[in-house]
């Protein structure tokens, strides 16, 4: 989180704009987070830090994207 934090510093000091955003991953990976207590407190912790140092898009989402079979077919996706 500091090196994020770092990052976001130094794009306000030289007026830069920026924007982070969270990745997604396969519907299967996703599943399984949800399904594991300790990954998903670990992944709402990781969310809740995330905000309070600057706003970000969450593609770690079901959708119907990510669900598709046709795009990530597999968990390292097509």
């Amino acid at each position: 989180m500091q090196y994020i934090q770092d990052i976001v510093s130094l794009c306000q000091k030289h007026n830069m704009s920026y924007t982070f955003f969270i990745t997604p991953l396969s519907g299967q990976l996703l599943s399984a987070i949800h399904n594991d207590t300790a990954l998903l407190k670990t992944l709402h912790s990781f969310k809740a830090k995330l905000s309070n140092i600057t706003g970000y898009y969450d593609f770690l989402t079901h959708n119907e994207i990510n669900d598709n079979q046709f795009y990530f077919g597999d968990t390292m996706h097509t």
